[in-house]
């Protein structure tokens, strides 16, 4: 069976897909920038965890020059110790945001990177109480495998710290391919400081003893010098993408002057004096390392520039995915506030005002015609709408009041031509019509119906002795005597003449006769005063009849029953009441 729906179950159907299909729509554009947000904020926690370590390694590379530094000195130095101590607590300090960092990005779990830190940071400190045992002894005092061993250790540690490197710096891509020039551009930088680092860490030891690079150390400074070519090589090729950034580009001819034309400049110098000639020994070498050891900051800053640059491009991409969402946010609100208005506003203007003009239009059809008080509804069409309505309503008031009085006159001559004018009382039609009711109710309630006939005696002698006037007021005092004397629910009325019965129900015979001796007695006993002052009295004779309590008994049958009662009652005398003997 089909579903019909109503015209506002439809309205609500369709306004609630509406606005279900523009909510999952801005729902999406929402999702997309709220995707773009994470995308920048997790882009964000990776490249801040890669920059993080990237700083914690170069500051190990800080330090080891520091030592070397320290060891190079003939006396003590209060200056670089001090400066020791706050790179090491710096490095400590690196290390422990590199944990923090790492627990906030979810990376906190992974053995590999786990196992590498606690061991870097075990062999930092192991190397750094080798360094202060070492420099507890005097220069001369120095053994040189320790002091070879001391600088091996510190490079073996960066080495170590690579692989994290590597993994933070893979896991950083991979959450966000658009930094991968960040990352490998950053990571150049970061081995062109370290190479060279390693360069003055291998020509240091033979200028503090004052005596030539042997074979292998030739071997390696060669190395280290051709790897640092090859990155700067590298670095030319990836720093354009951000020639156009003014940090950057300062940054750049910083490293350009103070690294790549002194450090390295410097470099090549001191390795070609360590081969061909032995070089000063203790404080050249250690001059040597505090003038070089400054100017590889310029790399650092030219890294750092890269990752300010790159931090800042992905907040100001975080803050504008947030401002879209928050824009998305309130776009949704507002167009989904929007439309629940304008669902609401053509629901009170327009479906609203339908229903009630359908309601009203059914309330016509089925006679309702009361006043509409409510105001008409906004717009011209639906009030022309309910103008039409209340006319139909009026039209249908002024029908309807015809049709009352219509049934009003109607009741009036019905009630006229069943009614006697001179008593009042339902004349023969009105018994006629009645009595068919009264024979159908008793016949289902199976009782029997009781008739009382009675005519006053010798009324035609008091017609002709004192006029009809008096005969008209003697059938009115009749009239209103028995109306007085039978109950509530019993029919009287006039037959004919100065012929009266009485329709009487649920009495038996015995009953039957008591009443009409009451009504008897009432009769005889009332006095009219003519105008000569002398009373008038009058007598009636009855004959009472008893249906039979079956469905076929009908109303002439009893009439013919009690007539031939109130003739016996006349041959007997009159003023006297007979019973009909019962019907078969």
């Amino acid at each position: 069976m089909q579903t019909k729906l109503t015209l506002n179950q439809k309205f609500w159907i369709s306004s609630i897909l509406v606005i279900a299909v523009s909510c999952t729509l801005a729902g999406q554009w929402a999702r997309s920038n709220y995707q773009a947000y994470q995308l920048a904020q997790r882009s964000l926690k990776h490249l801040t965890l890669y920059q993080t370590v990237l700083l914690t390694t170069t500051g190990i590379s800080t330090e080891r020059g520091l030592m070397l530094a320290q060891m190079s000195q003939s006396q003590p130095s209060d200056h670089l110790q001090q400066a020791l101590h706050a790179q090491r607590r710096y490095n400590d300090q690196r290390f422990d945001r590199l944990n923090r960092l790492l627990s906030q990005s979810g990376l906190a779990n992974d053995p590999l990177i786990q196992d590498r830190l606690k061991q870097s940071r075990r062999a930092l400190g192991a190397a750094r109480a080798e360094a202060d045992r070492l420099f507890s002894q005097p220069r001369a005092a120095r053994p040189k495998q320790r002091i070879t061993d001391s600088l091996r250790q510190m490079i073996a540690i960066v080495d170590g710290m690579r692989t994290v490197i590597d993994d933070i710096g893979t896991r950083a891509i991979e959450s966000n391919t658009r930094i991968t020039r960040v990352v490998v551009t950053t990571r150049t930088i970061t081995q062109l400081r370290e190479y060279a680092g390693r360069s003055l860490a291998l020509l240091a030891p033979p200028m503090m003893e004052g005596k030539c690079l042997t074979g292998e150390q030739q071997g390696q400074s060669e190395q280290l010098l051709g790897r640092v070519n090859e990155l700067q090589d590298l670095l030319e090729s990836q720093l354009p993408t951000y020639m156009n950034e003014g940090l950057v580009r300062k940054a750049r001819a910083d490293a350009n002057r103070r690294y790549f034309s002194d450090v390295y400049a410097t470099l090549v110098e001191a390795r070609l004096q360590c081969m061909l000639n032995a070089p000063s020994p203790m404080y050249h070498a250690s001059e040597f390392i505090l003038q070089t050891q400054p100017k590889l900051q310029s790399l650092e800053r030219l890294r750092d520039a890269v990752f300010q640059i790159a931090i800042e491009g992905l907040r100001t991409s975080r803050e504008v995915t947030r401002r879209q969402i928050m824009l998305t946010t309130a776009m949704t609100i507002a167009i989904g506030l929007a439309l629940l208005g304008q669902v609401l506003l053509t629901r009170r203007t327009l479906i609203a005002p339908l229903l009630r003009a359908r309601n009203d239009i059914i309330a016509l059809a089925e006679g309702n015609t009361g006043c509409n008080t409510a105001t008409y509804p906004s717009g011209v069409e639906m009030r022309e709408l309910f103008r039409a309505i209340d006319i139909l309503r009026s039209s249908q008031q002024r029908r309807n009041i015809l049709e009352r009085e219509r049934e009003i006159l109607t009741t009036q001559l019905q009630q006229q031509a069943e009614t006697d004018g001179l008593t009042g009382l339902i004349n023969r039609r009105g018994l006629d019509s009645q009595c068919q009711h009264l024979f159908a109710r008793n016949a289902v309630l199976g009782r029997a119906v009781g008739l009382i006939m009675f005519d006053i005696d010798h009324f035609k002698q008091v017609n002709d002795e004192h006029g009809h006037l008096v005969g008209d007021r003697v059938l009115q005092a009749v009239a209103h005597i028995v109306r007085r004397v039978c109950r509530g629910n019993d029919i009287v009325g006039r037959f004919g003449g100065e012929e009266f019965v009485i329709l009487v129900e649920g009495l038996d015979a015995p009953a039957l006769r008591h009443l009409a001796e009451k009504v008897r007695r009432a009769i005889a006993g009332m006095s009219i005063t003519l105008e000569n002052g002398q009373p008038l009295t009058v007598s009636a004779s009855f004959g009472v009849a008893l249906s039979r309590i079956h469905p076929q008994s009908t109303w002439p049958q009893l009439i013919e029953m009690a007539d031939t009662a109130l003739y016996l009652a006349k041959n007997a005398g009159r003023d006297r009441v007979m019973m009909a003997p019962p019907a078969d």
